[in-house]
């Protein structure tokens, strides 16, 4: 596409502990990993003097309505801790609590302070048009993306999910807390855009929010951490909002309420 790729792989004996900390204590295994990606971009952009960064939706306004979020074009430090991390949640605390250098946390900080010193924009795109992700799923097609052959587990789409697997594992803990998941983050952008009625987005929401964590995605997330599968559903479990939601016993999950939509 003639534009210059940088990976970042952070350290990965500090990531896994990361990883382990927001799964065990915080019930989020991405707790960690959404602050990197929003922090680390700007720390490179900081070291290549880049004076332009684009992201792509306003997610605090795609998927919360959030009314801070709808008049904020830039990220900033109160967008990150708002939307990332959370503002009880700070790298001091991490480093004390759990005995890890501050030196080895501070990609997964925003750089405010030096950001201060530089004039480097950083927005979204959702800003300047409708974000509207089956339309910019026919812009990627045109430079080559493919889609998957079937609908990725937990949602309806055949699109999303295809980069890793830990977010499907976050997703479902979103059920498990809060009783909806990404069928419902996508259901609802299909009534928006008017591609769906709400009758048809519950069905949808009913069939996929509460589809079965599949080993597919359990057996790579214990061998990468170091869990058995009796520890990790033990750890599910602990998380799961018993007024809303139960794991039965073949670790399938019924979510109570859905027949009252």
């Amino acid at each position: 596409m003639g534009a210059t790729l940088i990976t970042v792989m952070p350290p990965q004996k500090i990531h896994k502990k990361l990883i382990k900390i927001g799964f065990e204590d915080y019930g989020d295994p991405d707790l960690m990993s959404h602050p990197l990606l929003y922090s680390f971009p700007h720390i490179v952009a900081i070291a290549f003097k880049t004076p332009l960064i684009l992201w792509g939706e306003q997610s605090g306004f795609e998927y919360c309505n959030d009314s801070f979020s709808y008049n904020s074009c830039q990220i900033n430090r109160e967008w990150f801790l708002k939307h990332v991390v959370g503002k009880d949640i700070t790298i001091k605390d991490i480093s004390k609590k759990y005995n890890i250098s501050i030196d080895d946390l501070l990609i997964y900080d925003f750089p405010e302070e030096d950001l201060k010193k530089t004039e480097i924009i950083s927005t979204f795109l959702g800003c300047y048009f409708k974000w509207d992700s089956e339309e910019n799923l026919k812009t990627a097609k045109t430079y080559g993306f493919n889609t998957l052959l079937h609908a990725r587990e937990g949602t309806f789409r055949n699109y999303v999910g295809i980069d890793e697997k830990i977010n499907r594992i976050h997703q479902y803990m979103k059920v498990l807390k809060f009783g909806y998941g990404r069928a419902t983050d996508h259901a609802c952008e299909e009534i928006r855009n008017g591609r769906m009625t709400r009758s048809e987005a519950i069905e949808k929401v009913k069939k996929y929010d509460i589809q079965a964590l599949s080993n597919y995605y359990v057996d790579d997330f214990c061998n990468y951490l170091g869990y058995s599968k009796e520890e990790f559903w033990s750890i599910m479990k602990k998380y799961c909002n018993n007024k809303i939601c139960n794991i039965k016993d073949d670790k399938s999950l019924e979510v109570f309420g859905h027949e009252h939509f």
